[in-house]
C-alpha cells in the first residue's frame, strides 16, 4: 500500500472563465488608489456635516432674532431666511448624492479587495508533495483528505500562512499519526487521517487542520508546565484542558522526548500563534488522547477592510476589531469580585477578569473607571478559547473601516495599536492589537476600580502638541500618555496661543507647515513672549533638509525631529532631558 493517499473534496465549479494576468504591483496601486477614494468620501462627510452645522447655527441664530429683523429689517430678513433655506435644499441633495457615492466608492474598493483573493486550493495544491517526503521519512502511512478548496483569501493572508500551515503539517505527522504497528496494537487503521478543510465564516475563514492520531499528553504538559515554573503543584492540578492546551504555543515548551530533524527543537508553535496574531487572526486546538487533535485556525478573508465597535476613550475613539469580540456587558461595582487582589466579574458561568482600558494603555484615570448611571460598559474579548473584560468610557458604534498600517519606524513601537482609520467625522481612530491588550491584562499588577479613583497622583509634566495633522497630533500624545505626561493638542499656532493663555506648558511638539502662522513664526513668538521664552521648543515636522533645521533652530527650537525618522525611544529621552526629568 502506498505511504501515501490523497482524497480531495472537489466543489462543483462554475463554468469556465476568460482570465487576464495583471502585475501584482498594478492591482496593489489600484487597491491604494481605491482605499484613498473611500479616504476622499469620508472627508467629504466630513465637511458635509460642518457645512450643516453652519446652516444649523445660522438657522439659530435668525430664529433668536427674528421680531428686531422683520421690524427694523424686512428685505433683509427675507434674502436671510431664504438663503438658510436654499442652505438646507442643497445639504439634502447633497446628502442623498453621498449616499450615492459612498455605495459607488465603497463597492469599487470591496471590488478592487476582491481582484486579489485567491482560492485557498493554491495553497492546498503543495501539500500532497510535501507530505509524500515525510511519510517515506517516517515510515507512516497517512492518507491526506481537502475539503474547501474553492474558499478565497487575500493573496497577502495565503503568503502568510505558507509557513504556519507546513509547520501544522509537520506537527500532525511527526507527533499525530502514530506508526502502522502502534496503529494497529491501539486497534486503529494502519493508515492515518489528517484532513485540512476550509470555509467561511461571517468576514473570516476558518482552516482546521485534524488528525486521528495519539492526541496531546495533558498529563505530561501539566507535569512539564510544573517544572518549567509556569503553576506550582496545586495550581496545575486545577488548570483546565483548554488552558493546558495553550501552553504548547509558550516559547521552548515541548514534551516531546523524541527530538528529530522535523520536529525540531521544541521551538514553532510560539512562531504560529505569531504568525496568525499578526495577521489578527486566531488559533485554537482541541485535543482528545488517542482519538486524535483539531488545530482550527481563524484569519480575515482581507487586510484591507475590518469590521469593528467604534469605542471612546480618554477622548480618543479606539477600533475593536469584531472577531476579537464576544458580547458586552453591563455592570455595577457590586457585581465585581476580586480573587488575590484582581477584579473579577461573571460572564457566562465563569469568572473572567475585568480592566479598564485607559489603564491598559497607560492613561491614568482622574476619576477611576467612567460610570454610566452607576454602570460600567465592557465589552468582552475572546483570544485562545479564553475571555477578558474590558471597560471603555463610551461605546460609539459598529462600523467598517479601512485599515492603514503606521509609518515606519512606528509600526510596531506604537504599543497596543496595530494601526488607523480615518473615520466619518473627519477623526482618526486607533485600531487595537487584542493580543498585547491580553498579554499586558495577564502580566500588570492589577487594581480595583476603587483602588483607581483614590490612587494618589504626581504632578505631570505638561505637553502642548501643536500640528495640523490629526495622525501626528494623536500619535505623540500615544507616545506621551503612557510615559506619564499630560497632553493637550492644537490644530494651529492661534489654537496653540489660546491654550497657552489659559494654562502654563512645560514644553511644546510643533508642527513646521501649519496653515496661517508656520511653526518657525509660532516658535520665534513663544520665545519673545516673557512666560514662554523658557519653555523649550522641539520641532517635528515631515522637512529633513539642513536649511530647515538650521531655520529651526535660530528660531529657537531646542531640538529638531524629522517625523519619517522618529524614534520612540530617543523622542521620550530627549522630552526627559529638556524638561529636566
Amino acid at each position: 500500500q502506498a505511504p501515501l493517499k490523497v482524497e480531495e473534496v472537489k466543489e462543483e465549479k462554475p463554468a469556465a472563465r476568460d482570465t487576464l494576468r495583471v502585475e501584482a504591483a498594478r492591482l496593489d496601486k489600484m487597491i491604494n488608489l481605491s482605499s484613498q477614494l473611500v479616504l476622499d468620501r469620508i472627508k467629504f462627510e466630513a465637511n458635509m456635516y460642518r457645512f450643516k452645522k453652519v446652516a444649523d447655527d445660522l438657522e439659530e441664530l435668525l430664529k433668536t432674532r427674528q421680531d428686531a429683523l422683520r421690524k427694523d429689517f424686512p428685505e433683509f430678513y427675507k434674502q436671510i431666511d431664504s438663503a438658510v433655506h436654499q442652505l438646507r435644499e442643497l445639504y439634502q441633495t447633497h446628502s442623498e448624492d453621498v449616499i450615492e457615492l459612498e455605495h459607488d466608492i465603497q463597492e469599487t474598493h470591496f471590488q478592487a479587495l476582491f481582484l486579489r483573493m485567491l482560492p485557498i486550493s493554491v495553497l492546498f495544491e503543495e501539500f500532497p508533495f510535501y507530505l509524500r517526503d515525510l511519510t517515506a521519512e517516517l515510515g507512516k502511512k497517512i492518507e491526506l483528505k481537502l475539503e474547501g478548496g474553492d474558499s478565497e483569501l487575500d493573496k497577502g493572508v495565503l503568503e502568510e500562512l505558507r509557513g504556519p500551515m507546513a509547520h501544522l503539517l509537520r506537527n500532525a505527522v511527526d507527533h499525530g499519526i502514530e506508526p502502522p504497528e502502534e496503529r494497529k496494537k491501539k486497534g486503529k487503521p494502519e493508515t492515518g487521517v489528517i484532513r485540512i478543510q476550509a470555509y467561511p465564516k461571517g468576514n473570516q475563514i476558518v482552516i482546521e487542520i485534524s488528525d486521528d492520531g495519539q492526541g496531546l499528553d495533558l498529563e505530561r504538559i501539566r507535569e512539564k508546565a510544573v517544572e518549567k515554573g509556569f503553576f506550582d503543584e496545586n495550581e496545575a492540578t486545577l488548570r483546565s484542558e483548554a488552558e493546558l492546551t495553550q501552553l504548547i504555543f509558550e516559547p521552548g515548551f515541548s514534551t516531546s522526548k523524541n527530538v528529530t530533524q522535523l520536529s525540531g527543537r521544541g521551538v514553532g508553535m510560539d512562531v504560529v500563534k505569531t504568525a496568525l496574531e499578526k495577521l489578527g487572526g486566531d488559533i485554537v486546538v482541541e485535543t482528545e488522547r488517542n482519538r486524535g487533535t483539531t488545530v482550527r485556525l481563524q484569519v480575515p478573508f482581507t487586510l484591507g477592510i475590518l469590521r469593528c465597535v467604534l469605542t471612546l476613550v480618554q477622548d480618543t475613539v479606539y477600533a475593536f476589531p469584531i472577531n476579537s469580540l464576544d458580547g458586552t456587558l453591563r455592570i455595577t461595582m457590586e457585581q465585581i469580585q476580586t480573587d488575590r487582589g484582581r477584579p473579577l466579574v461573571s460572564y457566562r458561568q465563569e469568572m473572567i477578569p475585568i480592566c479598564y482600558l485607559g489603564e491598559i494603555l497607560g492613561f491614568n484615570g482622574k476619576s477611576g473607571w467612567p460610570q454610566h448611571e452607576g454602570h460600567f460598559l465592557a465589552l468582552v474579548l475572546s483570544h485562545s478559547q479564553q475571555h477578558l473584560a474590558v471597560v471603555v468610557d463610551k461605546i460609539l458604534r459598529e462600523d467598517e473601516v479601512v485599515t492603514r498600517a503606521f509609518p515606519y519606524p512606528l509600526a510596531g513601537a506604537v504599543q497596543f495599536v496595530s494601526g488607523s482609520t480615518l473615520l466619518r467625522a473627519g477623526e482618526v481612530g486607533l485600531i487595537l492589537n487584542i493580543f498585547e491588550i491580553f498579554d499586558q491584562a495577564k502580566s500588570r499588577q492589577a487594581k480595583t476600580p476603587t483602588a483607581v479613583s483614590v490612587a494618589a497622583k504626581k504632578k505631570k509634566i505638561r505637553v502642548l502638541v501643536v500640528d495640523d495633522s490629526l495622525t501626528s497630533r494623536i500619535v505623540e500624545r500615544n507616545l506621551l500618555e503612557p510615559a506619564g505626561y499630560e497632553v493637550d493638542l492644537a490644530e494651529n499656532a492661534s489654537q496653540a496661543l489660546e491654550k497657552i493663555e489659559k494654562k502654563n506648558y512645560d514644553i511644546f511638539l510643533v508642527d513646521i507647515e501649519m496653515p496661517g502662522m508656520d511653526g518657525f513664526e509660532l516658535t520665534r513668538r513663544l520665545k519673545a513672549e516673557p512666560r514662554t521664552r523658557r519653555t523649550p521648543v522641539v520641532i517635528v515636522s515631515t522637512r529633513s533638509t539642513e536649511e530647515d533645521r538650521r531655520k529651526g533652530i535660530e528660531a529657537g527650537a531646542q531640538g529638531y525631529i524629522i517625523k519619517s525618522k522618529l524614534e520612540p525611544d530617543s523622542f521620550l529621552q530627549m522630552i526627559k532631558h529638556l524638561v529636566g526629568e
